[in-house]
């Protein structure tokens, strides 16, 4: 969540005088999403004195111009239908600008922050997780051969899929159209796929030390490239050949089978792709129980 010293905007809907219940967590999905409204971290509280309206508390300050810069803003319930938003700054301009005075750094916290630059200079990180895809794309050549796949693992039952898309759009910078998510809840696991070039160590370290992910306790690590995926929770009489045409299948995310090898005493398989392209992690629509694809250690 953000800081009481963050940018505050007013937020006024055509929900009338009686907003819908659950209107608040709306909001906060909304405009923490980059995609949508050009936000991203931020707080939702109610208006005090008037119901109708809340404030959005942004951090750092160019979120907040972002959303102001969006021309039309709506937000889509799809329960209770389509309401336009109108966003507004704050009248009282100290108030506006209070976020920037109480933002001051005393001289212990300015030698603090002086501190955790250099240990974040240690990691080589460079830019914060919010400065933009712009510079997503200045990828260390040492990263362009590691895969571009991390597991979400710890997945708790509350943290949906569109959470989860909300929070890798926040931390890497990158709109949703860059990164595919995939999430497993018999296994309590998300497998996030970036079409996109990225900093992907660093992405990793930003996402241990986000205060967001740090309060849903999410435990990222790396996919290791391999052309090998052991397959579990297989359902009785599935053979080889019948696992080599799913993983064969280019929607599927699969590719070349060299060999497969079942195990059916584990309800379990190997499967040995031609190259390290062919890592499908997905799950197949029709079976059940729910097969799942992981990277295997061979």
């Amino acid at each position: 969540m953000a800081a009481s010293g963050s940018f505050p905007l007013l937020v006024e809907g055509s929900w009338g005088p009686d907003p819908p219940k659950n209107l608040i967590n709306k909001l906060q999905v909304y405009f923490q999403s980059r995609k949508k409204s050009g936000g991203g971290e931020c707080e939702v509280v109610p208006e005090p004195g008037n119901p109708a309206r809340f404030r959005v508390l942004f951090s750092p300050e160019d979120v907040r111009q972002n959303v102001l810069e969006r021309g039309n803003h709506e937000l889509v319930w799809q329960e209770k239908g389509t309401f336009k938003l109108t966003v507004l700054m704050p009248t009282d301009p100290e108030e506006a600008s209070a976020s920037k005075k109480s933002r001051k750094e005393s001289p212990e916290e300015e030698s603090k922050t002086k501190e955790d630059a250099v240990k974040q200079g240690d990691l080589d990180i460079t830019h914060s997780p919010s400065s933009g895809s712009e510079k997503t794309e200045d990828v260390p050549k040492e990263c362009e051969n590691i895969s571009s796949m991390v597991a979400f693992e710890n997945l708790p039952e509350k943290v949906s899929e569109m959470v989860l898309t909300i929070l890798v759009e926040n931390i890497s910078g990158l709109p949703s159209d860059d990164f595919k998510v995939e999430v497993n809840r018999d296994f309590a696991v998300a497998v996030v796929t970036f079409q996109k070039p990225i900093d992907i160590k660093k992405f990793i370290v930003d996402c241990i030390s986000h205060r967001s992910n740090q309060q849903l306790q999410l435990a990222p690590r790396l996919l290791e490239t391999t052309n090998v995926v052991r397959v579990e929770n297989l359902p009785p009489g599935v053979d080889e050949y019948q696992l080599q045409l799913f993983f064969e299948n280019p929607f599927n995310g699969g590719g070349r089978v060299a060999r497969v090898e079942c195990f059916p005493e584990e309800s379990s398989a190997l499967v040995e792709f031609c190259d390290s392209k062919g890592r499908c992690l997905s799950r197949p629509p029709q079976a059940q129980p729910v097969w799942l694809a992981i990277p295997a250690v061979t």
